[in-house]
């Protein structure tokens, strides 16, 4: 009795981990402090390293699954790309700031250990991303009453008239709209998926509502990557599973053009002084490649280069901004790890893309999920040519959760 709770409470801290993400520092406790969900994270490792001391059922997945583990091109390249950014700590100009995103990336390859080889279990796996619903519907309805009222909005997302094309830009508990947009995307295909393959009219009725909630919080986002990043992943749904989504993507495309403030973003797609922030923050990048193409400066040190290369080259300044990021996941890792981190990064993303396909092809029971995440995680990965979303926690620990468990379905299927 005593191994099976050591072994359950795992998993339910995996689960209450899954909730707590979007809320990280927004719960206040009874000491009046907030908190955070990496100490729930700190108890997950804690319970696995007790439960390794103690229960010989966990000794054994552990054993086993590290000789896959080793075995396996998205751990192998995981491992690459924590070895590359050790090795920068080295040489980095901030050696904290190195460390620090070095230590955040191996969290994730712990919780992507711990969900695939100690979960391990099919049922595990579905109630887990089932934790997922009941905080989407409450983010979705957080971000109706921001975006019809400006209530719980920061009020850097509240602009004054003229200022932007819209009074208000929702975050749910996200703190941006654009990691907000991210993270509906991560999720919105599945949910489509799980709509069209789904029999019992209530729970069709349920999840057609979810759905059409996210759709309006993408829409209210106004970030322009989630809008792109829906368009393409309906897109992605059309050539992987039914052409008939293809009224969907027409329906939305032209009511989008009727709503003028959705017409008005949409026309600065094409605006290149709305561009231009970005296009000086990626020449900074290319000048940094050129002159460390091998190992790059340092482990999230292009922050720290930012100032000075602004000074060398002030023409790519841009007003009342400081050590601002990239806004593009590959060029962060190519100007930062060099070429011997970006392999492995690029070798990562490769492999997750491979495994999905395969996964896809042999799983009959959840294959039209598996089609919707394949189609959220090539959307993601799209939308990270435009931010830095793969190193912003919030949804990056989603990502990974999301990797960890497709992969443990593979495990299953083999």
């Amino acid at each position: 009795m005593v191994k099976k709770e050591k072994k359950s409470l795992i998993y339910y801290f995996i689960c209450l981990y899954v909730i707590m993400l979007p809320f990280s520092f927004k719960i206040p406790t009874a000491a009046g402090k907030n908190i955070n969900a990496d100490y729930i994270f700190i108890l997950i490792i804690i319970t696995y390293m007790i439960s390794l001391v103690f229960n010989k059922g966990t000794r054994q997945k552990f054993i086993k699954g590290l000789f896959d583990f080793f075995h396996e091109p998205v751990s192998i390249f995981m491992m690459l790309l924590l070895a590359s950014m050790i090795f920068s700590i080295s040489y980095s100009l901030e050696k904290v700031t190195a460390l620090k995103e070095s230590i955040r990336f191996c969290t994730y390859i712990i919780l992507f250990f711990i969900i695939k080889y100690d979960v391990n279990e099919k049922n595990k796996y579905v109630n887990i991303m089932i934790c997922v619903l009941p905080i989407i519907v409450f983010q979705v309805i957080l971000g109706i009453i921001q975006g019809t009222t400006g209530i719980f909005l920061n009020e850097k997302f509240i602009y004054k008239s003229g200022e932007f094309i819209s009074k208000y830009r929702i975050t749910g508990t996200f703190g941006n709209p654009n990691t907000y947009g991210a993270y509906l995307i991560l999720f919105i295909f599945p949910l489509i998926m799980l709509f069209m393959s789904e029999k019992n009219k209530r729970n069709k009725l349920l999840l057609s509502m979810i759905v059409v909630l996210m759709f309006i919080n993408i829409l209210l986002t106004f970030s322009r990557n989630a809008w792109l990043g829906f368009a393409i992943g309906i897109l992605i749904l059309i050539i992987l599973y039914s052409w008939k989504l293809i009224w969907l993507l027409l329906g939305v495309g032209l009511g989008g053009l009727f709503i003028p403030k959705v017409h008005m973003r949409l026309g600065e797609f094409v605006n290149y002084s709305q561009n231009d922030l970005r296009f000086k923050l990626w020449k900074i990048a290319a000048k940094i490649i050129k002159k460390n193409p091998i190992k790059g400066i340092g482990n999230g040190n292009y922050v720290a280069y930012y100032d000075i290369y602004t000074k060398k080259y002030p023409e790519l300044k841009c007003i009342d901004h400081f050590r601002y990021p990239v806004h593009n996941s590959y060029l962060k890792v190519l100007s930062e790890l060099g070429v011997i981190g970006f392999i492995p990064f690029m070798g990562i993303i490769l492999s997750i893309f491979v495994k999905l396909k395969s996964l896809i092809n042999k799983s009959k029971e959840h294959k039209v999920i598996f089609i919707g995440i394949l189609a959220s995680l090539i959307v993601f990965m799209i939308m990270n040519l435009f931010d830095n979303l793969l190193f912003v926690p919030k949804v990056t620990a989603y990502f990974w959760i999301i990797v960890a468990i497709c992969d443990g379905f593979q495990t299953k299927l083999r």
